[in-house]
C-alpha cells in the first residue's frame, strides 16, 4: 500500500497529460502491481462514461493510452525465441538438403517433384473447376470483401482529413465539389472472357494490357500491353509488347513477346521469340528448334526438350532433359537423365546433377565450350553469395534503408498504433511467427482465387501490391521493436518524432545487416518477414477490436 503511487498521478497519467518521467515512474510501477494496473483499468473506464456523456468520445484514444512495455524488454522474448528458431530451422533445412541430395529413402519418394506424374493435369482440374464451375461464389466473396474494403480505406480517409486538416464544413464543400470535378476511371487494362472460343484477329490492335479468360484463345494481332491468359488452349501467333503470363492444358507459342514469358500447363510448345526470359513449368515443356529466347532460361517440369536457342543461362529441373540447340553461356541441369545431341552447342560450362552418379548421354558431334562438371543445381541456387564484395549491393541496401526509415517516420505519424505490438516475452515472439506464418500462407491464396475470376482481378492486382507493401512493413515494425530496445540499453530512451527516427534507423541497421548475414541470412530474412507480419495482424485485430468496442457510441 505505502509503495503504491497517488491516485492523482495515475488520473493525470490516464488522461495523457504526464510528463516523460511520470509515465516512465508510472509503466515501471505497474509491471509489478497487479493493484494499480486494476486502478488504471478503473479510471479509464470512468473516462469511457464521461466522454459519453459529453458526447466527446472521438478524443477519448488520445485520453487513454495503451501501457507497453518498457523500452529496454521490448524485444526480450525476440531475443530468446530467436536461437531456438534458428535451430529448428537449421534442422528443418539439413534434413531437406540431405533428402534431396541422397537417395530418397523408400517409401518418400512421392516427395521428388519430378516425380509427380499425373499431378499436373490434377492442378489444371481444380483451376478450369474453379473457374468453371464455382465463379459466382467466389465473385460473391471477392465484390463483398472490395467493397468492404473500399468502404473502410474511404471512411479512414475522410475521418483522417476532417480531423487533422479540415472541419465540418469545410469537408463537406470539398466532398461536394469533388463529385463536380473528379474525372471518370480509366480502365488499366481490357477483359475479355466467353465459355467457348476468343481471338485477337490479325488486323486487330489491343492498345492496352489483355486478360483473357476462354475455352480457346488465339492471339493473332498485336497487344500494345501485358497478356494474361487463361484457356484450355492458348494459341500466341501475333506480337505482345509487354510480358506474357500464359496458364493453360496446352500452351503453344509461335509470335513474338518483346517482354517474359512466364507459362505453365501440361504442355507448352514455344516456337517464336521471347525477347527477354522464359519462365515455364509443364509436365512436356518443349523449346521447338525454330524457338528463340534472347536471355535466360528457367524450365522444370516432367519431361524437357531443349531443341532452339537461349542467348544466355539454362536452368532445367526434370525427369528427363534433352538438350539439341544453343546456349550463350552456362547450362545447369537437375535430372533423372540427360541426353546431349549431336548438333549442341554450350558456349560456357555444363553443370549437370544426375542421381546413382550417373553419367548424361553426350553424343558425337555436341559442343561444349567450358567444363563439364558433376554438380548439385539445387546446392548451386542455394550456394551463399558473397554480397558484401560487390559494390551494388551497397547501393540497393542504402536505397531500401533510406526508403524503409522514411516509410516508418510517415507511419509513426499517420498510423502510430502499427508500431504498438512488442515481443517482450518468447510467448510474443512465437505468436507473431505463428500469426505471420499464416498471413505468408493465406494471403497468396486468397490472391490466387481472386485471379481465377474476372471480376477478382483488379482486387488481385490490388491485393499484390498491398501484400508486397506489408513485406516491407513486416522488416520496418521489426526494426523499430529492436531499435528502441538498442537505443534504450545504451541510454538514448526518449519521447517524441525524433528519439523513434533515431531509434528506427539503429533498428534497420541492424536487421538488414543480420538478414544479409553469410549462411543464416536466408532463414533470418524469412523470420523478420514472418515475426512482422504477425506484428502488422496482431496491432490490425487490435485496433479492429477497438473499434468495435467504440463503436456504439457513434
Amino acid at each position: 500500500m505505502k509503495d503504491c503511487l497517488p491516485d492523482q498521478l495515475y488520473s493525470v497519467y490516464v488522461d495523457g497529460e504526464s510528463s516523460a518521467e511520470d509515465i516512465r515512474l508510472v509503466e515501471s510501477h505497474l509491471i509489478g502491481c497487479e493493484k494499480c494496473r486494476g486502478v488504471i483499468l478503473a479510471l479509464g473506464d470512468e473516462a469511457i462514461v464521461i466522454a459519453d456523456v459529453l458526447h466527446d468520445r472521438h478524443r477519448l484514444a488520445d485520453r487513454n493510452p495503451v501501457v507497453r512495455a518498457p523500452a529496454r524488454t521490448r524485444a526480450k522474448g525476440l531475443a530468446i525465441g530467436l536461437g531456438p528458431t534458428l535451430a529448428i530451422a537449421a534442422l528443418l533445412v539439413t534434413v531437406l538438403g540431405w533428402l534431396l541430395e541422397t537417395r530418397l529413402p523408400a517409401g518418400t519418394s512421392w516427395m521428388n517433384p519430378m516425380k509427380w506424374i499425373g499431378v499436373y493435369e490434377m492442378i489444371f482440374d481444380l483451376i478450369f473447376l474453379l473457374r468453371d464451375r464455382a465463379p459466382g461464389l467466389i465473385e460473391f466473396t471477392v465484390a463483398l470483401g472490395a467493397m468492404l474494403s473500399v468502404a473502410s480505406i474511404l471512411t479512414f480517409l475522410v475521418s483522417a482529413i476532417s480531423r487533422l486538416l479540415l472541419g465540418t464544413s469545410a469537408l463537406l464543400l470539398l466532398l461536394t465539389a469533388s463529385m463536380f470535378t473528379s474525372p471518370p476511371v480509366a480502365n488499366a487494362f481490357e477483359s475479355r472472357t466467353s465459355k467457348g472460343d476468343l481471338e485477337v484477329a490479325m488486323d486487330e490492335t489491343v492498345e492496352e494490357s489483355l486478360f483473357i479468360s476462354a475455352e480457346v484463345v488465339s492471339i493473332d494481332g498485336t497487344v500494345d500491353g501485358d497478356l494474361v491468359v487463361l484457356a484450355e488452349r492458348i494459341v500466341l501467333r501475333g506480337v505482345v509488347h509487354g510480358n506474357v503470363f500464359a496458364i493453360g492444358r496446352e500452351v503453344e507459342v509461335s509470335g513474338v513477346i518483346d517482354g517474359s514469358l512466364h507459362t505453365a500447363g501440361e504442355r507448352v510448345t514455344i516456337e517464336g521469340e521471347v525477347r527477354q526470359n522464359l519462365y515455364g513449368a509443364a509436365e512436356t515443356m518443349t523449346l521447338h528448334e525454330r524457338g528463340r529466347i534472347r536471355r535466360d532460361v528457367t524450365l522444370a517440369g516432367e519431361s524437357v526438350h531443349m531443341d532452339g536457342s537461349v542467348g544466355r543461362d539454362l536452368v532445367s529441373t526434370a525427369e528427363r532433359v534433352n538438350i539439341r540447340g544453343t546456349v550463350g553461356r552456362n547450362a545447369s541441369t537437375a535430372s533423372g537423365r540427360l541426353t546431349l545431341h549431336g548438333n549442341v552447342r554450350i558456349v560456357g560450362d555444363l553443370e549437370y546433377s544426375l542421381p546413382d552418379e550417373a553419367e548424361p548421354e553426350i553424343m558425337s558431334g555436341a559442343e561444349i565450350g567450358g567444363e563439364t562438371t558433376a554438380g548439385d543445381l539445387l546446392q548451386k541456387l542455394s550456394r551463399p553469395v558473397n554480397r558484401w564484395a560487390n559494390g551494388h549491393f551497397y547501393m540497393r541496401m542504402t536505397v531500401f534503408l533510406v526508403s524503409a526509415f522514411l516509410v516508418g517516420m510517415v507511419l509513426q505519424v499517420l498510423r502510430p498504433d502499427v508500431f504498438l505490438v512488442d515481443l517482450e516475452t518468447s510467448s510474443d515472439f512465437l505468436r507473431s511467427m505463428g500469426y505471420g506464418a499464416i498471413g505468408l500462407v493465406c494471403i497468396p491464396i486468397a490472391l490466387i482465387l481472386c485471379f481465377v475470376t474476372v471480376v477478382g482481378i483488379p482486387i488481385g492486382v490490388i491485393g499484390v501490391f498491398l501484400y508486397v507493401t506489408i513485406l516491407l512493413l513486416s522488416v520496418i515494425v521489426v526494426a523499430s521493436v529492436v531499435g528502441t530496445s538498442i537505443a534504450a540499453s545504451a541510454g538514448f530512451e526518449g519521447e517524441g518524432l525524433h528519439a523513434f527516427g533515431m531509434s528506427l534507423l539503429v533498428g534497420l541497421l541492424v536487421v538488414v545487416i543480420a538478414m544479409n548475414l553469410p549462411f543464416v541470412g536466408g532463414i533470418l530474412r524469412l523470420l523478420v518477414v514472418m515475426v512482422g507480419v504477425g506484428m502488422i495482424i496482431i496491432a490490425a485485430i487490435d485496433a479492429w477490436q477497438h473499434r468495435l468496442g467504440d463503436g456504439y457510441a457513434g
